[in-house]
């Protein structure tokens, strides 16, 4: 099937249509289209309060966790690169990661955080709990819109892979 003619996951579109249908599952937790695009226009928003600007990079470790989509929604609706770095990585891996993608910004969930060390060069941001160096993130979300931002430039994905693909 030629690329053009791939069906697009379009999270608005399915938040509109069937808010409350399940998008995603994560062993007993549930997460709806309405909540998931709430989550996701809430996420953008601080990464613009952050100062993140269109064709900066967010790396994040986060295991398999549902607000990771929400994040990743979130940086392609900033225009943002965003970098997912795998949970079976070493702290020195995972810090080369950071440097070389020049991420301006770390998601991680609280539970993996302690794989790295946050300094003051960039934003250090937990998920699901708080760790050393890093804000709380869930504190911003609440505070942050829900609603669209007014300009959405398109983001990319950056990964890395082992060498082996």
């Amino acid at each position: 099937m030629p690329a053009s003619e791939a069906p697009v996951l379009d999270l608005r579109q399915h938040a509109a249509a069937a808010p409350e249908r399940v998008a995603i599952v994560c062993g007993d937790r549930r997460l709806h289209y309405g909540e998931l695009e709430a989550l996701a226009n809430r996420c953008a928003a601080v990464f613009r309060q952050l100062g993140l600007q269109r064709g900066d990079h967010v790396a994040t470790l986060l295991g398999n966790a549902p607000e990771g989509l929400a994040v990743a929604w979130a940086a392609w609706r900033c225009g943002l690169y965003l970098t997912p770095m795998s949970t079976a990585l070493t702290t020195p891996e995972l810090h080369y990661l950071v440097r070389d993608c020049d991420a301006r910004a770390v998601v991680a969930g609280a539970d993996w955080a302690g794989l790295l060390r946050a300094d003051d060069s960039l934003h250090w941001l937990s998920l699901h709990g708080n760790a050393p160096g890093f804000t709380a993130l869930e504190p911003l979300l609440a505070a942050a819109s829900p609603l669209p931002q007014a300009d959405e430039p398109p983001g990319a994905l950056m990964m890395y892979t082992s060498g082996t693909t």
